[in-house]
């Protein structure tokens, strides 16, 4: 399997996430390693990760649900 390039983003702002509502994730499998917002979580709006197999809440790891 070939490398990709990685390239170091000099950005002197903070980076917006996408705002999905969980009804609306997209496939945690197709954005492993990307992170996004999820507007209406259980306990509140919270940025999420996806591990490649779900979409995890930052704060404390648990599946978005």
């Amino acid at each position: 399997m070939p490398q990709v390039p990685v390239k170091q983003l000099n950005i002197d702002a903070p980076l917006p996430l996408a705002i999905y509502l969980k009804a609306m994730l997209p496939p945690a499998a197709s954005f492993n390693g990307h992170h996004i917002f999820v507007s209406d979580e259980a306990g509140g709006p919270v940025p999420a990760f996806s591990d490649g197999t779900d979409w995890r809440r930052v704060t404390d790891r648990v599946v978005v649900s």
